[in-house]
């Protein structure tokens, strides 16, 4: 994948994480968890593409829209590492 296309993998990752999220907290059906399993496999790939992303500013503000989603979401929760996404050591976010 070219460098580029991370960028735009990653904001259509978290685009679907939001609007599966917001689904779900709107009562979305649930009980098979494959919304949840959606939402988690969108979170992981965002995680991934933000790995092969270099400019940290970008980086930062995709971030903060993930934890901002994290934050207000009424039922859905994940953890995640920010400060290895975006190359530094760190503690997890859940």
């Amino acid at each position: 994948m070219e460098k580029g296309s991370y960028k735009s993998a990653s904001e259509i990752y978290l685009a679907l994480a939001q609007d599966g999220v917001a689904a779900y907290d709107e009562g979305a059906y649930d009980s098979d968890g494959g919304l949840g399993d959606f939402v988690s496999g969108c979170v992981e790939e965002f995680k991934e593409c933000m790995k092969m992303i270099p400019d940290r500013s970008y980086k930062d503000k995709l971030l903060e829209k993930l934890e901002n989603l994290r934050k207000t979401s009424a039922g859905f929760s994940y953890t995640y590492n920010k400060n290895k996404i975006i190359g530094l050591p760190g503690h997890n976010f859940s």
